[in-house]
Protein backbone atom coordinates (compact mmCIF):
# COMPACT_ATOMS: atom_id res chain seq x y z
CA UNK A 1 0.00 0.00 0.00
CA UNK A 2 2.90 2.34 0.71
CA UNK A 3 4.26 1.75 -2.79
CA UNK A 4 0.83 2.43 -4.26
CA UNK A 5 0.61 5.74 -2.40
CA UNK A 6 4.11 6.62 -3.59
CA UNK A 7 3.23 6.00 -7.26
CA UNK A 8 -0.43 7.06 -7.05
CA UNK A 9 -0.04 10.43 -8.80
CA UNK A 10 2.04 8.94 -11.61
CA UNK A 11 -0.52 6.15 -12.08
CA UNK A 12 -3.34 8.71 -12.28
CA UNK A 13 -1.39 10.74 -14.86
CA UNK A 14 -0.66 7.67 -17.01
CA UNK A 15 -4.23 6.45 -16.70
CA UNK A 16 -5.58 9.82 -17.84
CA UNK A 17 -3.14 9.97 -20.76
CA UNK A 18 -3.99 6.44 -21.91
CA UNK A 19 -7.73 7.04 -21.54
CA UNK A 20 -7.43 10.15 -23.72
CA UNK A 21 -5.37 8.18 -26.26
CA UNK A 22 -7.92 5.39 -26.46
CA UNK A 23 -10.78 7.87 -26.73
CA UNK A 24 -9.09 9.58 -29.68
CA UNK A 25 -8.18 6.19 -31.20
CA UNK A 26 -11.80 5.06 -30.98
CA UNK A 27 -12.92 8.22 -32.75
CA UNK A 28 -10.28 7.70 -35.45
CA UNK A 29 -11.44 4.13 -36.15
CA UNK A 30 -14.98 5.35 -36.75
CA UNK A 31 -13.71 7.66 -39.49
CA UNK A 32 -13.59 5.56 -42.69
CA UNK A 33 -10.73 7.62 -44.16
CA UNK A 34 -8.42 6.55 -41.35
CA UNK A 35 -7.25 3.00 -40.72
CA UNK A 36 -7.10 2.09 -44.45
CA UNK A 37 -4.31 -0.09 -45.75
CA UNK A 38 -4.37 -0.29 -49.53
CA UNK A 39 -7.95 -0.99 -50.60
CA UNK A 40 -8.87 -3.03 -47.51
CA UNK A 41 -10.14 -1.60 -44.25
CA UNK A 42 -7.57 -2.40 -41.58
CA UNK A 43 -8.47 -4.04 -38.27
CA UNK A 44 -5.25 -2.69 -36.79
CA UNK A 45 -4.36 0.71 -35.46
CA UNK A 46 -0.98 2.33 -36.12
CA UNK A 47 1.45 2.79 -33.25
CA UNK A 48 4.97 4.20 -33.19
CA UNK A 49 7.69 1.77 -34.22
CA UNK A 50 10.18 0.71 -31.61
CA UNK A 51 13.05 -0.47 -33.80
CA UNK A 52 16.39 1.22 -33.72
CA UNK A 53 19.69 0.81 -35.48
CA UNK A 54 21.40 2.08 -38.58
CA UNK A 55 18.47 1.27 -40.87
CA UNK A 56 15.80 2.65 -38.56
CA UNK A 57 13.65 5.72 -39.15
CA UNK A 58 15.01 7.62 -36.14
CA UNK A 59 16.04 11.22 -36.53
CA UNK A 60 19.21 12.62 -34.98
CA UNK A 61 17.15 13.58 -31.91
CA UNK A 62 16.09 9.95 -31.39
CA UNK A 63 12.49 10.47 -32.51
CA UNK A 64 10.79 8.01 -34.83
CA UNK A 65 10.13 9.55 -38.23
CA UNK A 66 7.17 8.31 -40.26
CA UNK A 67 7.19 4.72 -39.05
CA UNK A 68 4.23 2.78 -37.68
CA UNK A 69 3.47 -0.72 -36.50
CA UNK A 70 0.05 -2.33 -36.80
CA UNK A 71 -1.44 -3.31 -33.43
CA UNK A 72 -4.24 -5.89 -33.61
CA UNK A 73 -7.60 -4.48 -32.62
CA UNK A 74 -8.07 -7.24 -30.01
CA UNK A 75 -4.89 -6.12 -28.23
CA UNK A 76 -6.01 -2.50 -28.45
CA UNK A 77 -9.38 -3.45 -26.89
CA UNK A 78 -7.73 -5.49 -24.10
CA UNK A 79 -5.42 -2.60 -23.30
CA UNK A 80 -8.36 -0.19 -23.27
CA UNK A 81 -10.26 -2.49 -20.88
CA UNK A 82 -7.20 -2.81 -18.65
CA UNK A 83 -6.84 0.98 -18.50
CA UNK A 84 -10.54 1.30 -17.56
CA UNK A 85 -10.17 -1.26 -14.76
CA UNK A 86 -7.05 0.52 -13.51
CA UNK A 87 -8.93 3.84 -13.55
CA UNK A 88 -11.72 2.32 -11.46
CA UNK A 89 -9.16 0.94 -9.02
CA UNK A 90 -7.49 4.34 -8.68
CA UNK A 91 -10.87 6.03 -8.17
CA UNK A 92 -11.80 3.48 -5.50
CA UNK A 93 -8.63 4.26 -3.58
CA UNK A 94 -9.27 8.01 -3.83
CA UNK A 95 -12.83 7.60 -2.55
CA UNK A 96 -11.68 5.28 0.24
CA UNK A 97 -9.09 7.82 1.42
CA UNK A 98 -11.72 10.60 1.34
CA UNK A 99 -14.09 8.41 3.37
CA UNK A 100 -11.39 7.67 5.95
CA UNK A 101 -10.73 11.40 6.34
CA UNK A 102 -14.45 12.15 6.75
CA UNK A 103 -14.74 9.34 9.30
CA UNK A 104 -11.91 10.87 11.37
CA UNK A 105 -13.66 14.26 11.35
CA UNK A 106 -17.12 12.79 12.05
CA UNK A 107 -19.21 12.38 15.20
CA UNK A 108 -17.60 9.12 16.27
CA UNK A 109 -20.44 6.91 15.07
CA UNK A 110 -18.20 5.15 12.55
CA UNK A 111 -15.56 4.49 15.21
CA UNK A 112 -18.30 3.01 17.38
CA UNK A 113 -19.52 0.90 14.44
CA UNK A 114 -15.94 -0.29 13.89
CA UNK A 115 -15.78 -1.38 17.53
CA UNK A 116 -19.11 -3.24 17.43
CA UNK A 117 -19.08 -4.66 13.88
CA UNK A 118 -15.36 -4.74 13.08
CA UNK A 119 -13.69 -2.25 10.75
CA UNK A 120 -14.26 -2.39 7.01
CA UNK A 121 -11.37 -2.30 4.56
CA UNK A 122 -10.90 -2.51 0.79
CA UNK A 123 -10.97 -6.30 0.91
CA UNK A 124 -14.14 -6.61 3.05
CA UNK A 125 -16.76 -8.92 1.60
CA UNK A 126 -20.24 -7.75 0.63
CA UNK A 127 -21.90 -9.48 3.60
CA UNK A 128 -19.73 -7.54 6.06
CA UNK A 129 -20.49 -4.27 4.27
CA UNK A 130 -24.24 -4.92 4.32
CA UNK A 131 -24.21 -5.82 8.04
CA UNK A 132 -22.15 -2.74 8.86
CA UNK A 133 -24.47 -0.48 6.86
CA UNK A 134 -27.63 -2.01 8.34
CA UNK A 135 -26.32 -1.50 11.87
CA UNK A 136 -25.46 2.13 11.09
CA UNK A 137 -28.90 2.79 9.57
CA UNK A 138 -30.55 1.13 12.59
CA UNK A 139 -28.64 3.42 14.97
CA UNK A 140 -29.57 6.48 12.88
CA UNK A 141 -33.26 5.49 13.04
CA UNK A 142 -33.07 5.07 16.82
CA UNK A 143 -31.35 8.43 17.13
CA UNK A 144 -33.96 10.18 14.95
CA UNK A 145 -36.80 8.72 17.06
CA UNK A 146 -35.29 10.26 20.21
CA UNK A 147 -35.62 13.76 18.77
Amino acid sequence: MAMFRHKHKAALKYSKTLTEHFSSSAQATHNPQTSRVGDNLSTCLPSPATTSGPSSNHSASGLVVGSTVAVPQAIEQMTFTYVNITSLFLSAHDIWEQAEELARKGSGMLAELDTVMGPLNLSSDMTSMVRYTRQGVYWLRLDSQKV
